[in-house]
């Protein structure tokens, strides 16, 4: 006859279970804080990136557990990110749920829309946006580990409401975590990171063991003779080396740049075009007072009011382009 101290097959079973996964740890950000902490800093320094493109503070803070961002049955703006480098194939992926991702668009854009979906034109732009965190992510990483790692974003792709399951079980990640943004005024959102095993695996490797510092010798067999290190004497720079760089910079002040003053555009079919003779007139879609466009070899760069200087036309300059702006152009 059993008393109340003994357990069941089902209760040691039970237990046995759960020790197997307290030895592992369950969860690779648990077995690796270290990883989490370096793909925490590289995402900072990738919202840099992100502050220049939507001309907002972007805050970022501590990454969470995944299921905090709720995208589980909503419609998914998915980046895959192909990740190689010195013995590195792996793959993570960039995730944020459509009205999260509608908010990044308005910002980029300059626009207010409660649309809730995406049109190819927005993904569009937000993809580039996103590849611009991806290039600063991956400087983050190469410069932290030492090594030469390249990261390609791929295309950005909407998945359907209700398919979050479906691409979960197909990628497997190892490793998910959920940073918290908020972009400007605008309430919180939050953009989901998976990880592969693989580069995981090679992240947590190199972290663990970080290349030499530079000036200290590497470990040699004892057979190898010993080598001196000592550091390198550099004698005084002289003012010559200034005047190099200043003469090497003088050589490109002859180089000829096309400027280009846009007035407007529009967009007309074929009949229209063929139609046009003397005396027709163009509607353009600036509105009068609107400032010009001052483009250089194609580029953006200005923009001003027009004046006329004795018998010919000029322009003065009221505003110089941002960055922020160049981007929100792109998206149209």
């Amino acid at each position: 006859m059993m008393n109340d101290l003994t357990l069941s097959q089902e209760e040691i079973e039970a237990l046995l279970n759960r020790t197997e996964e307290e030895e592992s740890g369950g969860n690779v950000s648990e077995l690796v804080p270290e990883l989490t902490k370096l793909l925490y800093a590289a995402m900072l320094a990738a919202s840099s990136m992100l502050e220049v493109s939507l001309g907002v503070d972007v805050e970022i803070q501590s990454p969470v557990d995944a299921s905090m961002a709720e995208t589980t049955q909503s419609e998914l703006v998915v980046t895959p990110v192909q990740c190689s480098g010195e013995g590195l194939e792996g793959q993570m992926h960039l995730i944020l749920s459509v009205l999260s991702a509608r908010q990044l668009v308005n910002l980029i854009r300059g626009m207010s829309s409660d649309a809730t979906t995406l049109t190819e034109t927005e993904t569009a732009t937000l993809a580039e946006v996103i590849e611009d965190m991806v290039g600063e992510f991956t400087n983050h990483l190469s410069s932290v580990t030492g090594k030469t790692i390249s990261m390609e974003a791929g295309e950005t792709f909407v998945l359907e409401e209700g398919e979050y399951g479906t691409i979960h079980e197909q990628i497997s990640p190892c490793l998910q975590l959920a940073y918290p943004l908020r972009l400007g005024e605008t309430p919180a959102i939050y953009l989901e990171h998976w990880v592969n095993t693989s580069l995981a695996e090679y992240l947590d490797e190199v972290t663990q063991a970080p290349p030499p510092k530079p000036g200290t010798a590497a470990p040699t067999a004892a057979s190898a003779p010993t080598v001196e290190v000592k550091p390198a004497d550099f004698g005084q720079l002289s003012p010559g080396a200034e005047t190099a760089q200043r003469s090497n910079l003088d050589m490109l002040y002859d180089i000829p740049l096309e400027i280009t003053v846009e007035l407007g555009r529009t967009c007309r079919n074929v009949r229209d075009v063929l139609s046009l003779g003397s005396g027709s007139v163009l509607e353009l879609e600036k509105v009068a007072g609107e400032p010009v466009d001052v483009v250089v070899n194609g580029k953006l760069l200005a923009k001003g009011e027009v004046v006329v200087i004795d018998e010919n036309f000029g322009v003065r300059i009221t505003e110089i382009v941002t960055q922020a702006e160049r981007v929100r152009r792109l998206g149209g």
